[in-house]
This record gives C-alpha cells, structure tokens and sequence, in this order.
C-alpha cells in the first residue's frame, strides 16, 4: 500500500508540478525599452536638447576654422617677408592655437556626451520605477525586454502603459551642458 502512495505521489508531482510552473511563469511582462527611449516626451526633448546643443557647438567650432584657416593663409602670404625665424614663431603660435581648439572641440564633446548620458539616465531610472509598479499591480513577476522575445501575446506586452505613465510624471528632462 505504501509502494501504491509513492507512485500516486510522483505522478501527481509529475502532472501538477508543470502546472504549476506554467501558472508561475504566465506571469511574464514584455516592454519595449527602445520605444520608450526614442518615443516618449521626455526622450524627443531631449534629442531636440541634443541637436540644438550641437548646433552650438558646429556654430562655435566653424567661426574657430574658419579664424584658423584665415590665420594660417595670412602666414602663408607674411612669408616671404619674414625672417625664417618670425615665420617658425609665428607657426607655432598658430599650431598652439590649433592644438587648444582641437581640447576645447574634445571637452566640448565629452561635456556633451556626459550630460547626455546623465538625462538619459535619470529617464531609464524612471522606466524602470514605472515598470516596477506596472508589473507589480497586474501580477506579473518578470519584466522582458521586446528586444529578447520573438513572440508575445498583446496583452504580455505593457509599452504602452508605461509610455502613458512616463509621459504623465516624466515629459520633459534636461540636458545639462558644463558653461563654457
């Protein structure tokens, strides 16, 4: 009788144990993180943020080409009424000027890309928080990226409520750029 229990007992193991994994695992989620990133409020405002900040900066380093080319044509006229002498002093002042508008043109873009990653930061922090309750109110256990599922049923699939509610807390982050 005993031997009866024990096989009873592993085929209801066998049989409910998948039935309850599958009930576990159907609480799964998908989000689609690259939409949000590029569809948001607060993600197309800070790209306009980004280009007008590069606009900038083009606008700023065109006006220093185009000093530097002006300046090293001039040289090249002065030369051959200068000494040999004043000509090599006055070329590397203008490969000095080169050199420290080549830093600046790097510091720029570092401060760029730093401010940047730190708005876009502060807007993945939110998708998360978002997410995090989204999932947590409808019972689902596991948040997937859509970038990792081939397939997912409409209602598994949470993008738009997250994009709603981003959109709601979140419209607008800031670029924040070091001053010049």
């Amino acid at each position: 009788m005993s031997r009866l229990c024990a096989v009873v007992f592993v085929a209801l193991l066998l049989f409910v144990g998948p039935v309850a994994v599958a009930e576990e695992t159907s609480a799964i989620a998908v989000i689609d993180v690259q939409r949000l990133l590029s569809d948001s409020k607060a993600a197309r405002t800070l790209q306009e943020q980004l280009l007008g900040e590069r606009e900038k900066y083009q606008a700023e380093f065109s006006k220093h080409e185009r000093e530097l080319r002006e300046a090293d044509q001039k040289l090249a006229g002065d030369k051959p009424g200068l000494s040999p002498e004043a000509f090599e002093k006055r070329r590397e002042e203008l490969e000095g000027r080169i050199l420290e508008t080549n830093r600046l043109a790097k510091k720029r873009k570092r401060e760029l890309d730093e401010g940047f990653n730190a708005a876009l930061n502060e807007l993945r922090g939110e998708i998360v928080k978002i997410t995090a309750r989204i999932a947590d109110e409808r019972g689902f256990g596991v948040v997937l990226t859509r970038q990792n599922v081939v397939i997912v049923a409409k209602e598994r699939d949470i993008t738009d409520e997250v994009l709603a509610e981003l959109d709601k807390t979140l419209p607008k982050v800031t670029l924040k750029v070091s001053a010049k």
